[in-house]
């Protein structure tokens, strides 16, 4: 049980209310992070949709929703 301003909260309704909730795999993050276009991620969550590598920020793009490597989304979508 997890206790925010007072009151007594299950683990998925602490990290939802801090906004803790990785947008890959819908799991509470409790360590380091990657914030990327205001949605958080599991480090290791940060992986092309396509090729599922891990990419760093600066190699990243969101297309049609999902996180790509550049190489990929060029690949797909041109």
């Amino acid at each position: 049980m997890y206790e925010d301003r007072g009151v007594v909260q299950c683990e998925a309704c602490f990290f939802k209310g801090q906004d803790l909730i990785c947008v890959e795999c819908s799991k509470p993050i409790k360590t380091e992070f990657v914030l990327f276009e205001n949605k958080k991620r599991h480090v290791q969550c940060f992986n092309c949709s396509y090729c599922r590598r891990p990419i760093s920020q600066a190699n990243a793009k969101i297309a049609r929703n999902k996180l790509y490597c550049l190489d990929c989304c060029a690949k797909l979508y041109g």
